[in-house]
């Protein structure tokens, strides 16, 4: 029997680690550039102040929680 995962967490929410992953930090704000709830992976992308990619971290929904979600 599969399990469902249930999330609320999509492409490109912005999203806040929980804990800290991949060397960033708890606390770290990214966007979610992809999202596979089916498997609990998410790839979020961390910028920095000048807008260019530092890092992709591999996470999980219990590693962040949404800040802000997209709009349609």
């Amino acid at each position: 029997m599969a399990t469902t995962v249930t999330t609320d967490i999509e492409e490109l929410a912005v999203v806040e680690l929980t804990r800290a992953l991949e060397g960033f930090e708890s606390g770290t704000i990214g966007t979610v550039v992809s999202a596979r709830p089916e498997h609990d992976l998410y790839t979020v992308e961390v910028v920095d102040a000048k807008g260019r990619a530092v890092g992709l971290i591999a996470a999980h929904a219990d590693d962040m929680r949404v800040r802000i979600r997209p709009t349609s």
